[in-house]
């Protein structure tokens, strides 16, 4: 969001975060060092003032002037000392169409890749610099320049599904130069924002392990196919989800550059992975403001020294033994070199060890004169869970972390959940490349950013299966001329499989719809948050009705599945069940169960709107969901229409199946599954086809009446205003409404809400937290105050700057001011 407020202005941050994902506070609240950080510093020390809500609940202003101890112990601070609400950030100026002309040098090993760094760091033609080590003796120093581009340039991309992953082109064109050739540097140009985010495809080359992991071939095929879910939010939501960063070492670490070659050599021995990633940052101690005790005990106010951050990323040792060894080493090894880690990796530091580093005694005094001390502290932010801890928990969840560190089992439900989460469809990547490459979005629902409503989305997806197949069906078998009919084969058997799931998919949607509004209007189990334990419930209700249900009902359809399939005129492909017992257990009965629970569910939302009728608006505002009662009752009035069909067609269906069926045989898996059981029967249809099929039909004109006309449907009809293409998030979610008013778009030409239809699902059911919430103020309401609150929960070790620091940045002096919205759960829950 950063990126696409300031580029359409000619401006860009002096230091950019390698992942779209990284917000602005968390930019500052932690440890954001990027290939310009050679020149600049960490990110935070591009602010040149910040507005931050301490202890008591107080609003104050810091800079280096002002507050100077609250901005400088700020930065990098986890949130330990507030909440920043407010940033100024400073901006420096592009030329006309600009690129990157990158230059990769190669490199024989760590001790010429510090030499190439020390060579290039004076060059001031140089913006970026960064590198990487493919083995212990190969690698490449990456050194970027920014650049007009010239009308007949050819560009090297790294966003698009088929282009290669940045760490990968950089080894091929590093291996490309011959022997003689080696001293020598191959260039290229590459957009700027792809170039700024060039390592958000493969998060670097962690994606590189997920394929290994799942067994996937490391092909450009596959990683066209997998593009959605390799981006870096989705990867670490999921590595995160599935436990599976127990495993993984996720480490940044800096020395300097006189202790880079032990490292390396340390980490060949202990570690044996590459790539690693080299990233010289500049380090300055003109205030005396660092976490580190060594650096505070000698401060040299004139002294500017470099520190190589290096990138330890990948499965760790075998054996937890091994792996929180082979972590406390690499801590040891690097506290030993003089230099320091970034905290937001996990930390294996004791309490004492980690106290013995950084700077307690100032920390402590800040925070008491802040009014913080109540607010967990650095080490109680940055520690893993203590084993005692782990040690406590019931034998329940401890057989649940059992089961899911089994493979594949672990990675599959990390993916799963990153599907219905807003990760994998709203992937930062795709956002800032719709808004810079092609139309800026002027317009958006206020909550697009929030969780996706999975059962809603489930219920759409089956909807639209189900219509589709009889188009097709329809198309392919319109008549009873049964000579003349395709086999089906393939198509059918794909059909009959959905459809069976679809039988019990569509009422465990609504389930999880009635349940969810019904707990909505709960008065007597209302709570602003849920628990984490209530979430991981409910998501688990979600799961298991919409996702577990349908998959066992397709699985358990071999075990009376008569034949093959049976293809009837206009209706076309249709289940045929075994004549036994067996096909009332394990299929005619199910849907109509779940059906009856979907109506107890539906029956107390009925109660309940009754009783709160009065209250009714009240209750589901303090409920903290994002529907209104227009959203709720349209939403209830579409699944108790679908469920008002659906229940009493159910119960015809089991009866009439019992009395087709009768007298039923004793089952045998060999007298069901014999010779006939791959036979395809046809049946003419007499020119009508089966009154299920339409039932999605009649569902699907509802679902466009109700959601797909009228005002949540124009608000998706988004206008483009390049005048304002930096104003971006205009939903007033302040926890104090109008102090920052929201300029109107202006209209311009409207783009179909057909380009937009998901987002109309895009509310949860239950109570969730937003994401970032940052929005770019406009130069209007730079002056305006903020009342709004944020989280800053980034790991990180504070640097001191100064404001010279930017003394050399080209071009003419700019600014903007960011501002953060969160919602009070999320603030709860940090």
């Amino acid at each position: 969001m950063l990126v696409n407020a300031t580029l359409p202005q000619g401006f860009i941050p002096p230091v950019v975060m390698e992942y779209p994902g990284i917000t602005v506070g968390g930019g500052f609240a932690g440890t954001s060092g990027e290939s310009s950080s050679y020149r600049h510093g960490f990110f935070d020390r591009t602010i040149s003032w910040i507005e931050i809500v301490i202890g008591n609940g107080e609003i104050l202003q810091a800079s280096p002037t002002e507050n100077s101890d609250l901005f400088f112990g700020a930065a990098c601070s986890f949130g330990t000392l507030g909440i920043t609400t407010l940033l100024e950030l400073q901006l420096i100026e592009l030329p006309t169409n600009p690129v990157v002309e990158l230059a990769y040098f190669p490199i024989s090993g760590i001790d010429e890749a510090i030499r190439k760094i020390e060579e290039l760091t004076p060059n001031p033609a140089y913006q970026y610099l960064d590198g990487i080590m493919f083995t212990k003796t190969k690698g490449c120093i990456c050194a970027g320049s920014i650049t007009s581009m010239a009308e007949k340039d050819q560009v090297q991309t790294f966003t698009r599904p088929t282009d290669p992953w940045f760490y990968m082109h950089a080894e091929d064109m590093v291996s490309s130069l011959s022997n003689l050739e080696k001293g020598t540097a191959s260039k290229e140009l590459i957009p700027l924002t792809d170039y700024l985010f060039r390592y958000d495809r493969g998060g670097f080359w962690v994606g590189k392990y997920a394929f290994e992991y799942f067994l996937f071939p490391q092909t450009k095929f596959m990683r066209w196919v997998l593009d959605g879910i390799s981006h870096t939010r989705v990867m670490y939501h999921a590595v995160h989800k599935s436990g599976l960063f127990k495993e993984y070492t996720i480490q940044d670490v800096a020395v300097p550059s006189t202790g880079a070659k032990e490292l390396i050599d340390f980490l060949d021995d202990s570690f044996g992975r590459y790539p690693l990633w080299l990233c010289p940052v500049r380090t300055t101690t003109t205030h005396v403001s660092g976490l580190m005790a060594q650096r505070r005990n000698h401060p040299d106010p004139d002294h500017r020294d470099m520190m190589l951050s290096i990138g330890v990323w990948g499965p760790g040792p075998k054996g937890k033994k091994n792996f929180v060894d082979f972590n406390r080493k690499l801590e040891k090894v690097v506290n030993m070199l003089g230099g320091q880690k970034w905290l937001y990796a996990r930390t294996y530091y004791t309490e004492e060890e980690f106290w013995s580093i950084y700077d307690r005694d100032t920390l402590d005094g800040l925070r008491q004169k802040y009014h913080t001390s109540y607010l967990p502290n650095l080490y109680q932010k940055v520690q893993i869970q203590p084993e005692e801890v782990v040690k406590k928990r019931s034998w329940t969840s401890r057989l649940g972390d059992w089961v899911l560190s089994c493979w594949p089992i672990s990675g599959a439900y990390g993916l799963m959940h990153t599907f219905w989460h807003k990760d994998y469809f709203g992937s930062d990547v795709h956002l800032w490349r719709r808004r810079l490459t092609a139309k800026p979005t002027m317009c958006r629902q206020a909550d697009d950013v929030t969780r996706y409503n999975f059962p809603v989305v489930s219920l759409i997806c089956w909807l639209l299966c189900l219509n589709l197949f009889n188009v097709i069906n329809a198309f392919i078998w319109p008549n009873n001329d049964m000579d003349s009919w395709w086999s089906g084969a393939g198509l059918c058997d794909v059909e009959v499989k959905v459809m069976i799931a679809s039988y019990v998919a569509v009422p465990g949607n609504l389930v999880c719809i009635f349940r969810a509004l019904a707990g909505m209007i709960d008065t007597r189990r209302a709570m602003l948050v849920p628990s984490k334990q209530q979430r991981r419930w409910n998501l688990g209700i979600d799961m298991l009705f919409c996702v577990i249900v349908p998959v066992l009902a397709m699985a358990t359809h071999i075990v009376y599945q008569a034949n093959r399939y049976i293809l009837v005129g206009i209706s076309g492909c249709v289940n045929s069940f075994d004549e036994s017992w067996v096909s009332l257990i394990l299929a005619w009965i199910w849907p109509l169960l779940i059906c009856l629970m979907a109506g107890y569910y539906c029956g107390l939302v009925v109660y309940r709107l009754h009783r709160y009728r009065n209250q009714f608006g009240d209750i589901l505002q303090a409920s903290n969901s994002n529907l209104n009662k227009s959203r709720f009752m349209r939403l209830f009035i579409l699944s108790f229409i679908v469920l008002l069909a659906i229940l009493p067609v159910q119960t015809y269906v089991v009866y009439k199946n019992i009395e087709l069926s009768l007298p039923w045989h004793s089952y045998s898996w060999n007298v069901a599954h014999g010779p006939h059981w791959n036979k395809i029967l046809k049946i003419p249809s007499g020119g009508e086809a089966f009154f299920d099929r339409w039932f999605p039909v009649a569902a699907g004109f509802m679902l466009f009446i109700l959601f797909g006309c009228g005002r949540d449907a124009s608000r998706i009809t988004c206008t483009e205003n390049p005048a304002t293409a930096n104003s971006i998030d205009r939903s007033s979610n302040d926890i104090e409404k109008g102090r920052v008013s929201s300029p109107k778009p202006q209209r311009g030409k409207s783009i179909s809400w057909l380009k937009h239809p998901w987002s109309l699902w895009h509310r949860p059911l239950h109570r969730s937290s937003t994401s970032s919430g940052e929005r770019i103020l406009s130069q209007s309401n730079l002056s305006a105050p903020s009342n709004t609150v944020s989280a800053n929960a980034w790991a990180g070790s504070s640097q001191s700057r100064g404001s010279s620091d930017l003394t050399y940045m080209p071009g003419r002096e700019a600014f903007i001011r960011v501002k953060r919205d969160i919602s009070q759960d999320s603030e709860l829950r940090t």
